[in-house]
């Protein structure tokens, strides 16, 4: 969420909500739902259309889902990109444990596409994958606002038109702790997908 207005969201708390107690604590999407429901947060931000019945959700956004390539990769001529250029290519992916609906989705993708990816590699932090590709171990499919971390790789829109994913805020339903609703309302104040141009050009 770091790159998807988490400092705004921490500054307009600080401005507003003075009073108020901010502990950030970093988790994969199910690593939150399970904190959620065991009362150990008190908001988490998810990517699945499937949230368990204890939980209460908004979807904040749908945010496009990008190829991540090496920097001189012949697919980042290709702008938009059809998936089936990377049909032979070794794939990076974010573990599933972690996040079963991304891992899903990207899966769906390629096989939309008419391939089933050839996962290589499956790791636990987003920028770890990104980075992994600028390291030419292999290509991704990654939220659109990774292309903000300033790392060596080329972020690609995609023809797909289902090449997006729900970014939610979650809170346990039973929570009744009273400044949940107003929080709320900063969230979906500063949480918004960022906007970027591809290029098909190294800068």
């Amino acid at each position: 969420m770091v790159f998807r207005g988490l400092d705004r969201l921490t500054r307009r708390l600080g401005e507003h909500a003075p009073l108020l107690t901010v502990e950030l604590r970093e988790m994969s999407s199910q690593n939150q739902v399970d904190a959620l429901i065991a009362g150990q947060i008190d908001l988490g931000f998810g990517h699945s259309a499937l949230v368990p019945s204890q939980l209460s959700f908004v979807t904040l956004f749908h945010e496009p889902l990008v190829a991540c390539v090496p920097m001189h990769h012949p697919a980042a001529e290709h702008d938009p990109l059809d998936l089936r250029r990377l049909e032979h290519e070794a794939f990076i992916l974010f573990q599933r444990a972690g996040s079963p609906a991304y891992f899903d989705r990207i899966i769906a993708l390629c096989v939309d596409a008419g391939f089933t990816p050839q996962v290589r590699h499956q790791v636990s932090q987003w920028l770890t994958v990104v980075s992994m590709v600028a390291k030419g171990m292999g290509v991704a499919i990654v939220p659109q606002c990774l292309a903000s971390t300033g790392i060596g790789a080329r972020f690609v829109g995609l023809t797909s038109d289902k090449a997006s994913s729900p970014v939610q805020c979650m809170w346990l339903t039973a929570n009744s702790k009273p400044d949940l609703h107003g929080l709320l309302e900063h969230v979906k104040q500063c949480i918004y997908s960022p906007t970027f141009e591809t290029a098909s050009t190294p800068p």
